[in-house]
Protein backbone atom coordinates (compact mmCIF):
# COMPACT_ATOMS: atom_id res chain seq x y z
CA UNK A 1 0.00 0.00 0.00
CA UNK A 2 2.81 2.42 0.86
CA UNK A 3 4.55 1.59 -2.41
CA UNK A 4 1.37 2.26 -4.34
CA UNK A 5 0.90 5.61 -2.56
CA UNK A 6 4.54 6.54 -3.23
CA UNK A 7 4.10 5.72 -6.93
CA UNK A 8 0.85 7.72 -6.99
CA UNK A 9 2.64 10.67 -5.34
CA UNK A 10 5.48 10.39 -7.86
CA UNK A 11 2.99 10.29 -10.76
CA UNK A 12 1.14 13.31 -9.38
CA UNK A 13 4.43 15.17 -8.90
CA UNK A 14 5.51 14.39 -12.47
CA UNK A 15 2.10 15.43 -13.77
CA UNK A 16 2.45 18.68 -11.80
CA UNK A 17 5.87 19.36 -13.33
CA UNK A 18 4.52 18.57 -16.80
CA UNK A 19 1.57 20.92 -16.30
CA UNK A 20 3.89 23.60 -14.93
CA UNK A 21 6.22 23.27 -17.92
CA UNK A 22 3.30 23.36 -20.32
CA UNK A 23 2.00 26.49 -18.58
CA UNK A 24 5.41 28.17 -19.00
CA UNK A 25 5.46 27.26 -22.71
CA UNK A 26 1.91 28.51 -23.14
CA UNK A 27 2.75 31.73 -21.32
CA UNK A 28 5.86 32.22 -23.48
CA UNK A 29 3.85 31.44 -26.62
CA UNK A 30 1.17 33.91 -25.56
CA UNK A 31 3.78 36.60 -24.85
CA UNK A 32 5.39 35.94 -28.24
CA UNK A 33 1.97 36.25 -29.90
CA UNK A 34 1.38 39.59 -28.15
CA UNK A 35 4.81 40.88 -29.21
CA UNK A 36 4.21 39.71 -32.78
CA UNK A 37 0.80 41.40 -32.83
CA UNK A 38 2.27 44.64 -31.42
CA UNK A 39 5.01 44.57 -34.08
CA UNK A 40 2.41 44.10 -36.82
CA UNK A 41 0.37 47.00 -35.46
CA UNK A 42 3.54 49.09 -35.39
CA UNK A 43 4.22 48.28 -39.05
CA UNK A 44 0.62 49.15 -39.95
CA UNK A 45 0.86 52.48 -38.11
CA UNK A 46 4.19 53.21 -39.78
CA UNK A 47 2.64 52.56 -43.22
CA UNK A 48 -0.35 54.75 -42.38
CA UNK A 49 1.93 57.53 -41.20
CA UNK A 50 4.00 57.30 -44.38
CA UNK A 51 0.82 57.44 -46.49
CA UNK A 52 -0.49 60.47 -44.61
CA UNK A 53 2.90 62.14 -44.74
CA UNK A 54 2.97 61.65 -48.51
CA UNK A 55 -0.51 63.14 -48.85
CA UNK A 56 0.50 66.08 -46.67
CA UNK A 57 3.58 66.73 -48.79
CA UNK A 58 1.48 66.58 -51.97
CA UNK A 59 -1.06 69.01 -50.48
CA UNK A 60 1.73 71.36 -49.40
CA UNK A 61 3.20 71.28 -52.93
CA UNK A 62 -0.25 71.98 -54.40
CA UNK A 63 -0.70 74.93 -52.00
CA UNK A 64 2.76 76.31 -52.84
CA UNK A 65 2.04 76.00 -56.57
CA UNK A 66 -1.28 77.82 -56.16
CA UNK A 67 0.36 80.50 -54.05
CA UNK A 68 2.93 81.02 -56.80
CA UNK A 69 0.16 81.36 -59.40
CA UNK A 70 -1.74 83.82 -57.19
CA UNK A 71 1.37 85.95 -56.68
CA UNK A 72 1.97 85.99 -60.43
CA UNK A 73 -1.64 87.08 -61.00
CA UNK A 74 -1.23 89.79 -58.35
CA UNK A 75 1.86 91.14 -60.16
CA UNK A 76 0.06 91.06 -63.52
CA UNK A 77 -2.99 92.86 -62.09
CA UNK A 78 -0.77 95.49 -60.46
CA UNK A 79 0.97 96.09 -63.81
CA UNK A 80 -2.41 96.43 -65.56
CA UNK A 81 -3.60 98.83 -62.87
CA UNK A 82 -0.44 100.96 -63.28
CA UNK A 83 -0.85 100.92 -67.05
CA UNK A 84 -4.53 101.88 -66.82
CA UNK A 85 -3.70 104.64 -64.36
CA UNK A 86 -0.94 105.96 -66.63
CA UNK A 87 -3.33 105.89 -69.62
CA UNK A 88 -5.95 107.74 -67.60
CA UNK A 89 -3.42 110.38 -66.56
CA UNK A 90 -2.25 110.77 -70.15
CA UNK A 91 -5.83 111.13 -71.34
CA UNK A 92 -6.48 113.81 -68.77
CA UNK A 93 -3.25 115.65 -69.60
CA UNK A 94 -3.28 115.43 -73.42
CA UNK A 95 -6.84 114.65 -74.33
CA UNK A 96 -8.44 111.29 -75.19
CA UNK A 97 -7.77 111.52 -78.91
CA UNK A 98 -3.97 111.58 -78.45
CA UNK A 99 -3.91 108.57 -76.15
CA UNK A 100 -5.83 106.33 -78.55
Amino acid sequence: EALRKAEEAKRISEEGRRISEEARRTEASSAFARVTQAAEQGRELEALLAERSGKFEAEMQWAQDNLGRLRHQEVMLAERARSAHASEQAAQAYGPELVE
